[in-house]
């Protein structure tokens, strides 16, 4: 018994290792061309390139992009707008799903149940099908120009009180 429990384990732990090296060697394909030299040049697509630099990380962020123009915006400007509406997203979405789930769990009212069903059947259905009347109505609040933090706050937080029942 304890010879099979040996084997079943080596055998487990060899598929681990397997499943190991095939999630993380893209990763470090990607980490690894992007201290590449000749990663625009020549749209090389070794595992390990040629020569190494840090050129790549230093245009990333700089105010350039990469014909070597001054851009208008920064790569530290998109994680700091990603920052404020991931947790401006977050913020509100837990009140939502919060004041939500208080008034489903603990209060009765006409139609409770019919409601609570027909935003579980909603929930089934993909996000992507609603967004070109989601884009038109961004649109009509002015929500879609350039950099509207506030309209893609919006978006994220616009089904979170759906969210109740998980």
């Amino acid at each position: 018994m304890k010879a099979r429990r040996i084997i079943s384990n080596i055998v487990v732990y060899a598929i681990l290792v397997v499943m190991s090296i095939i999630w993380l060697l893209p990763i470090a394909w990607l980490v690894l061309q992007s201290f590449g030299g000749d990663l625009l040049a020549t749209g090389a697509t070794k595992l390990i390139p040629d020569t190494w630099t840090f050129n790549n990380y230093i245009q990333l962020f700089t105010n350039t992009i990469w014909d070597g123009s001054p851009s208008k915006y920064t790569y530290l400007n998109w994680i700091f707008n990603t920052l404020i509406v991931s947790l401006v997203s977050c913020l509100i979405s837990t009140l939502l799903v919060l004041c939500t789930s208080f008034a489903f769990s603990r209060l009765r009212f006409k139609g409770r149940t019919a409601m609570m069903k027909v935003i579980l059947v909603l929930g089934m259905f993909p996000g992507f099908l609603g967004m070109i009347v989601l884009y038109q109505i961004l649109d009509l609040l002015g929500l879609t120009k350039q950099l509207s933090i506030v309209g893609l706050t919006l978006c994220y937080v616009g089904g979170a009180g759906m969210g109740y029942y998980i």
